[in-house]
């Protein structure tokens, strides 16, 4: 386990995880021409969203290829639960199917640096959910992106006397539409710094219509895109941070 993953969730402590969840569900419920009972939560990370899911009365299957990250995922159930389940590996090796619909969320789609992995990815999907079902997911848009870069930006958790504070510095390549963030790490208690450390994440700077393209190309029909926590709100080029409502076709 890096650092990093150990104090993950002590960095986005602050994120509204619950609200989220919430917010997701009712999405997909409004979407789902029969009842969302059991979720896919792909790319679950250490499994917040499904956890709040669960706590819903969604049974939830929260899938990460990284191991570390499940290891910290499953330690948030406190007994063994048919309502959540978290498992480490590839979406393609996981056996189940037939789920009622499925989320991807935090960013999920802009790890995926190719077209060719896009679509695996969202294949895979549409494999494991029943016809007519609906996959939501958010992600940053490309085109906001490029039209307002990222700039540099620092962030502060405090709780009681531990203080993290992040500074992230983005390295934007707009022709290959990618940008690496340059995150530096500070975790002091009592005013003492007793951690510091780097974390890169690569990120593919997705046009929206690459990304609807791409979804009907596997399977998908894209019915609308939202500004993200606002899906009353139509996505534009100035949106950065969009949800995706979509339904498997029949």
């Amino acid at each position: 386990m890096t650092i990093f993953q150990t104090y993950y969730d002590r960095i986005y402590a602050e994120k509204d995880y619950a609200a989220e969840a919430a917010t997701v569900l009712q999405v997909m419920r409004e979407a789902s021409p029969r009842l969302v009972a059991r979720v896919l939560d792909v790319g679950c990370g250490t499994g917040s969203h499904a956890v709040q899911m669960a706590a819903a009365g969604v049974a939830t299957v929260g899938i990460d290829i990284d191991g570390a990250s499940i290891q910290i995922a499953k330690s948030k159930t406190t007994e063994p639960s048919t309502a959540l389940r978290f498992v480490a590996g590839s979406l393609h090796d996981l056996p189940d199917s037939d789920f009622d619909g499925a989320v991807s969320l935090f960013n999920v789609v802009n790890y995926l640096m190719s077209t060719e992995d896009l679509i695996g990815f969202l294949a895979a999907i549409q494999q494991r959910v029943s016809k007519g079902a609906p996959f939501v997911f958010d992600c940053w848009n490309g085109l906001a992106a490029i039209l307002d870069p990222p700039r540099t930006k620092i962030s502060t958790v405090v709780r009681g006397e531990e203080t993290i504070r992040a500074e992230t510095t983005p390295e934007i390549d707009l022709m290959g539409q990618t940008v690496i963030l340059r995150t530096k790490i500070e975790i002091s208690v009592g005013g003492q710094i007793r951690e510091q450390f780097d974390h890169d994440i690569a990120h593919r700077l997705w046009l929206p219509r690459d990304l609807s393209d791409c979804l009907h190309m596997a399977g998908f029909d894209v019915l609308k895109t939202t500004a993200w926590m606002k899906p009353d709100v139509a996505a534009g080029p100035e949106t950065w941070k969009m949800l995706f409502v979509c339904r498997r076709k029949n």
